[in-house]
Order: C-alpha cells, then sequence, then structure tokens
C-alpha cells in the first residue's frame, strides 16, 4: 500500500473524518478524495454507516448546538482550528457548522 493509501485509509476510516475532513487535510477537494480512493481502492462508507457515524460523535453533539459553539468562537475568542481540535474534527466542519447555525465570523480587519 502506498503511503498516500495509507494515510487516506487512515484519515477516512481510522480516524472517522469525513471525505470533505479527508480533503481539508491533504489540501484538495472533495472529487479528488473520491478519485483518489476509487483508483486506489479504498472503499467509501456506506450512507447508511455515514449517517451512523455522524451522529454517535459527541464532537457532533458540540459544534451542532449554536449556544455552545457561539460562546467558544464569541466568548471564549477560539479560532476554528483551535475549536476543532479541541473536538477532534476539522477546521471546515466548524465553519460549515457556523454557517448553518447563522453565526458571523470575526471580522479579519
Amino acid at each position: 500500500m502506498t503511503d498516500l493509501a495509507s494515510r487516506i485509509r487512515s484519515l477516512y476510516w481510522d480516524q472517522s473524518l469525513t471525505i470533505s475532513e479527508v480533503g481539508g487535510e491533504l489540501g484538495v477537494c472533495d472529487k479528488t478524495v473520491v478519485a483518489t480512493m476509487d483508483r486506489l481502492g479504498i472503499p467509501r462508507r456506506t450512507l447508511t454507516e455515514a449517517i451512523r457515524l455522524s451522529h454517535s460523535s459527541p464532537a457532533a453533539t458540540k459544534y451542532r448546538d449554536r449556544e455552545w459553539l457561539q460562546s467558544a468562537y464569541h466568548d471564549r475568542g477560539m479560532s476554528l482550528s483551535q475549536i476543532a481540535d479541541m473536538l477532534g474534527c476539522h477546521p471546515t466542519t466548524i465553519s460549515k457548522w457556523m454557517k448553518r447555525l447563522g453565526i458571523k465570523t470575526r471580522s479579519l480587519v
């Protein structure tokens, strides 16, 4: 198995990251991850497995909680990366949930 195949397999299966999160870790888009997994013969989760996994993660309950996430980001001044590290997920996941929950990001200025 190649180093890339081992890395993707570990991120996706061992660490239970999503395709998007794997892409974030590798610096590529979702389509590239899927194509690479297919080319390397790495199986993907069934829809049932993906749904079960997304609802079973303790981190998922935190980043889906608007009050908790807003407090961590605005009140405690944590960055998306810090929140993601604390919850064991990718910053992109935190960013997506902030948008879904209507939490405004801080200004870069």
